[in-house]
């Protein structure tokens, strides 16, 4: 991309992600559904002739990413709604199925935003699920469960290093906090000697 048109568009994608970082996280979540909902659903339509019935097809993928407009409230159940479609579509061998990037912000939010023993828990059902979805008729090909690893390990290892950057932030934040309130506690440690070697002396001129 020629210099001149680079400047302008990064400038323009960088305006683009802050303006969708201010908005409210439910309308983040919300605008994310419904893109990955069309995503899905339209990489299917040129399959349409090949997959049957193709309503229960666009059914099941929407049933999949419809349930992040809830992820952060409910994690852990929107994780569970959307992988049950997913394991049906793959039973039913509908399929052309889309990548599994719903699944994968479901479960990086279960990661991200959960306790150890939950993601404990979520990781044995995914790997479960995953499994009954890889032996389902129609996944024949082994770089089929290499995505689906790929994409879950993907999704895993992106909510670790979140939760490690958003714990070095609030540990930096503590830091200067307490350093604030030491430098206040010694300002004013300070300014108490101050007034009582002030008091002497005016006592010894007195």
């Amino acid at each position: 991309m020629p210099g001149g048109v680079a400047g302008p568009y990064h400038r323009g994608v960088k305006r683009l992600m802050a303006w969708a970082a201010a908005l409210p996280p439910r309308v983040q979540d919300l605008a994310l559904a419904l893109a990955l909902t069309v995503v899905d659903v339209g990489s299917l339509v040129p399959y349409r002739s090949q997959i049957h019935p193709f309503w229960l097809a666009v059914l099941l993928v929407a049933a999949q990413s419809i349930p992040l407009i809830w992820r952060r409230r409910w994690p852990v159940a929107v994780l569970l709604v959307a992988g049950f479609p997913r394991i049906l579509y793959d039973q039913l061998n509908l399929g052309y199925a889309p990548l599994p990037l719903a699944n994968a912000i479901a479960l990086y939010t279960v990661v991200e935003r959960c306790s150890p023993l939950t993601r404990r828990i979520v990781l044995v059902l995914v790997i479960f699920g995953s499994t009954v979805s890889q032996l389902a008729p129609g996944h024949n090909q082994p770089y089929d469960a290499i995505v689906s690893a790929l994409i879950s390990l993907t999704a895993w290892l992106a909510a670790v290093l979140s939760r490690t950057r958003r714990a070095y932030i609030a540990e930096v934040e503590g830091r200067v906090a307490r350093a604030e309130a030491d430098r206040d506690t010694g300002a004013v440690r300070a300014a108490a000697a101050e007034r009582t070697r002030m008091t002497r002396e005016l006592h010894d001129v007195v």
